[in-house]
């Protein structure tokens, strides 16, 4: 559970991207180290950089919830992203007991 994403471990390439699943599971807490690093990784991005990534997402956001695809953001912005968590997850599920 150490090296699930790169920052975990120095020098040693995170679990996800090395194996690249299609389908997560995972307990919430695992979820929450995942959010974590991202949000790590945004944070230590220039401010011009950042701004961009926000201003990105919250239109990604709005361009899902009515139903299209994102392919243009996701080619400028999030493909990088991806790539941090496998680049080929297609379902995240989520389980508690």
């Amino acid at each position: 559970m150490r090296t699930l994403v790169d920052s975990s471990v120095k020098n040693c390439q995170g679990d996800l991207k090395e194996l690249k699943p299609t389908v997560f599971l995972a307990v919430p807490a695992i979820f929450e180290r995942i959010k974590k690093t991202i949000e790590m990784k945004i944070d230590k991005m220039p401010k011009f950089k950042k701004a961009i990534f926000k201003t990105a997402y919250v239109i990604k956001s709005s361009i899902v919830e009515s139903g299209h695809d994102s392919w243009l953001l996701d080619r400028l912005v999030f493909d990088k992203l991806k790539a941090e968590i496998g680049g080929n997850i297609r379902f995240f599920l989520c389980g508690t007991h």
